[in-house]
């Protein structure tokens, strides 16, 4: 018989971390976010065919963060940083290099 669902969560409601999880790869990149103690939910942005800022972004809770990530949606909210994370990625430079 499985373990149960409680079984298998931290008591924050999280999965056990992995060891696989250390090495990024396509496979697994998408997720390492949800096993970051200090991560208490996402937004995502939409990034496919092109990056869109300005779309609808996506709310991602964490199963026991959910009051600490409404805290930072109001935040969010308030303080009006969405416009403000617009602005700086719109200003961010478009040619990256590498040295070394």
């Amino acid at each position: 018989m499985g373990k149960s669902k409680d079984e298998n969560n931290d008591v924050d409601g999280r999965q056990p971390h992995n060891r696989e999880l250390h090495f990024s790869r396509k496979e697994n990149s998408e997720f390492k976010w949800k096993h970051d103690k200090s991560v208490v939910g996402a937004l995502e942005v939409k990034a496919e065919p092109v990056l869109d800022l300005r779309a609808e972004m996506v709310k991602h809770d964490i199963y026991s963060c959910e009051e600490e990530f409404k805290t930072c949606l109001r935040l969010w909210e308030d303080q009006k940083l969405r416009p403000q994370f617009i602005e700086a990625w719109e200003n961010m430079g478009t040619l990256t290099g590498c040295c070394g």
